[in-house]
């Protein structure tokens, strides 16, 4: 395993000048008002996406896309991404961050928002008889603030999905919170670890705040 920790410092300041357009049409969305905290942390992770190369032909799955602001980055960078939120009151503010977003001239026509739970996204359809997953053809997830939601069902179900995966981006807690699964994918040592068992040799990881840090994950 080849392992690499950056430490990444990003100022609100910093990342208006860096991403101008985007934080320009983040503040005209209404949908990003209860979530500042969570909204400082995923700007962290969009800084490190926007670093990530040869990517373009790539189908991204977002697992718990929240208010859908890393989806949306993410289509700018990849072919297609797919943003899945089991809520549907939260699904609904990502539908209203994209068309925000459309009307700020991005590009969102390759961004797809469902409101449906992985576990659903992963049975088969109806018809095809594959998932939606392998319908969609994706090849990259992003799990940010999810996997240690994710019950040991669901966790199956991930490790299936990762069988067809070429890279994928998690976030761990460097401290506190609780695992809903029994392999307590918290923290970078047992999500590393998770990855590792499942091929992914290459393994980078970038702090994006004090309790957080972003694992990158290639095979």
């Amino acid at each position: 395993m080849v392992l690499y920790r950056y430490g990444i410092k990003m100022t609100e300041k910093k990342l208006k000048k860096i991403y101008p357009d985007l934080i320009d049409a983040w503040e005209k969305c209404d949908s990003n008002k209860n979530y500042q905290k969570i909204n400082r942390r995923l700007m962290l992770a969009v800084n490190i996406l926007n670093k990530t190369r040869d990517v373009s032909g790539l189908n991204v799955l977002d697992i718990g896309c929240n208010n859908g602001l890393l989806s949306l980055v993410a289509s700018q960078k990849f072919n297609k991404v797919v943003g899945i939120e089991q809520k549907n009151s939260i699904y609904k503010k990502a539908l209203a961050t994209k068309k925000v977003f459309k009307s700020q001239g991005f590009e969102t026509n390759n961004v797809t928002f469902k409101n449906v739970s992985f576990k659903d996204y992963m049975s088969k359809t109806v018809n095809s008889n594959e998932s939606n997953f392998i319908d969609d053809n994706i090849n990259v997830i992003l799990g940010c603030q999810v996997i240690y939601h994710l019950n040991d069902t669901e966790i199956d179900l991930l490790e299936t999905a990762l069988k067809h995966v070429k890279l994928v981006f998690f976030t761990s807690r460097s401290k506190g919170g609780n695992s809903n699964n029994s392999l307590n994918l918290v923290r970078k040592k047992n999500i590393c670890k998770f990855l590792k068992n499942n091929g992914f040799l290459n393994l980078s990881i970038y702090n994006v705040g004090v309790r957080y840090e972003m694992i990158v994950g290639k095979k």
